[in-house]
């Protein structure tokens, strides 16, 4: 089975910063909300998300994606 290790995530993370600030695109850190979800409750193989963990993610995109369309009003 594949394991996502935390240094892949940061890796990543640090990979698309640059490229977002360029764009000056928001940031909805997800990564963030999971790890205050607790990592072993939200990841069920060491990949996929369980599914009360998909929907704390799906909160904090909703959130997201209104808090843009009411900035951008």
């Amino acid at each position: 089975a594949f394991i996502r290790r935390q240094t892949d995530v940061e890796a990543y993370n640090r990979a698309g910063l640059p490229v977002v600030r360029r764009h000056g695109l928001q940031i909805d850190d997800l990564h963030a909300v999971i790890q205050g979800f607790g990592m072993p409750r939200a990841v069920y193989d060491g990949v996929h998300m369980a599914p009360d963990a998909n929907q704390t993610l799906g909160r904090a995109v909703a959130w997201a994606v209104r808090e843009a369309m009411r900035l951008r009003a």
